[in-house]
């Protein structure tokens, strides 16, 4: 075939080439040269003359690599076998292995009538589709949580496997709660959501900071609360409060369970970025937009402190154990 395309190429290019002469015009020397440079390209086999697109495979995400499986099998196997094996990485973290009918030796594929490729099998339920943007681990170091745009997962710290999978918002950060029964997520929304590990199940929604991102969440020493930061200028306080659930049927048993309850908040001059409460609970750390970190006084607020050094916004904060770095 590719023989056949360049024996065509050059006969169009000496077609052009006579044309371009026999015209004899000064005018026409630009177009007799074009003509005879478009025939010696016309010499040479290129990519196009040897590949031919014969089926496309659609994908449900962009793909970023792929491997065929044989790699160098025989036409006439593959045609016997049903087709070949391709290979997909899509970049939502996800493999799809497709199956691509081959039409056998002497025969084009339209003469061979071929189905369109099929998915044969697909690796996507572990991972994430997008990339995680926060991480935590349990107090016993038994489970880890993982949360994405709209996903959040609970992995087993010691099998890695994935014991528990949620629909959540924009999760930006995330936080065990004491007794690790509990999780609660800041998203992008501004909103709190805690949810339920061992039901798998968003408790309750919390609209936490004013529809603008919730940045950070640090539980506090005491086990007491918890802080949030948010895009609204404020730093918030919640207590943990244990309430009953109202029993839905006949048969149903009331059970207790975690909320949140908004004790005060701390205005600031800037978007927060990051909250830290010291080990010994007695100074709060917090990083703002304009590359400063505050450092207050945790029982009364009361201001104790700039940190100057970043050139650029402090996104992540910690206090050593011994609450003197």
């Amino acid at each position: 075939m590719a023989r056949r395309q360049k024996r065509n190429r050059e006969r169009r290019g000496k077609e052009k080439a006579a044309a371009a002469s026999a015209a004899g015009s000064d005018h026409d020397s630009d177009d007799a040269a074009g003509a005879v440079e478009e025939g010696a390209e016309a010499q040479t086999i290129t990519a196009a003359d040897e590949l031919t697109s014969f089926k496309l495979i659609r994908t449900s995400a962009k793909p970023v690599s792929l491997d065929f499986n044989p790699a160098d099998a025989d036409p006439a196997v593959l045609a016997r076998q049903g087709g070949l094996h391709v290979l997909v990485a899509q970049n939502n973290n996800s493999l799809h292995m497709w199956s691509v009918p081959v039409p056998p030796p002497g025969k084009t594929t339209k003469q061979a009538n071929l189905p369109e490729p099929s998915l044969v099998s697909s690796v996507e339920m572990l991972g994430h589709r997008t990339e995680p943007r926060a991480l935590a681990m349990s107090s016993d170091n038994e489970l880890i949580v993982s949360a994405a745009n709209k996903s959040l997962r609970v992995w087993n710290a010691h099998t890695g496997s994935c014991v528990r999978t949620l629909e959540c918002g924009t999760a930006i950060c995330a936080a065990f709660l004491p007794g690790d029964q509990y999780i609660v997520v800041g998203t992008k929304e501004g909103a709190l959501e805690l949810y339920d590990i061992p039901s798998a199940s968003l408790v309750e929604t919390f609209d936490a900071h004013e529809s603008t991102a919730c940045w950070s969440i640090d539980v506090q020493p005491d086990k007491k609360g918890l802080v949030t930061g948010g895009a609204d200028k404020c730093v918030k306080f919640w207590a943990f409060e244990l309430v009953r659930d109202e029993p839905s049927g006949a048969s149903a048993v009331s059970r207790r369970r975690m909320t949140l309850e908004h004790v005060k908040t701390l205005k600031m001059s800037d978007d927060v970025l990051a909250v830290k409460c010291s080990p010994d609970s007695r100074l709060l750390a917090v990083a703002l937009l304009d590359t400063t970190v505050k450092v207050f006084y945790a029982d009364t607020l009361k201001f104790f402190l700039s940190l100057y050094g970043h050139k650029l916004p402090v996104v992540s904060l910690d206090i050593s154990s011994d609450s003197t770095l």
